[in-house]
């Protein structure tokens, strides 16, 4: 998957977007209707660009000219060698479990997932 490039199943669309106003938000779109699926609620007024770092000690952050504004408080400790960013899909069925969708964000590193950084359940 490739910057700016939607992950596809089926009718459906995914895209995690680093919004102007400083929001990271999961969008779906499915018949041509667009909803959100999560968002960091990390909204600021409108200015420079912010970046998604993935950082060595398995924390998330958000920078916005260098400051912190969003991370997910979810550190390891060791090192963590070529941070990176994966978003899963995974199909839910079973007797006991309601049918659908299940959307990770997770970090990885050191051959491994590290840490979820968000996980949604929908239809």
């Amino acid at each position: 998957m490739q910057r700016k490039q939607p992950l596809e199943h089926g009718d459906r669309k995914y895209q995690l977007i680093m919004q102007p106003d400083n929001n990271l938000v999961l969008y779906m779109t499915r018949d041509g209707y667009t909803s959100v699926l999560w968002s960091s609620n990390s909204y600021t007024t409108m200015g420079s660009m912010s970046k998604l770092i993935a950082q060595n000690d398995g924390n998330m952050v958000i920078y916005r000219n260098g400051i912190p504004t969003w991370n997910t408080n979810k550190t390891v400790n060791f090192h963590v060698n070529d941070p990176h960013m994966k978003l899963q899909l995974f199909s839910r069925k079973g007797t006991l479990i309601t049918p659908g969708y299940r959307m990770k964000f997770v970090l990885g590193g050191n051959n491994q997932n590290l840490n979820d950084v968000f996980q949604v359940d929908f239809d």
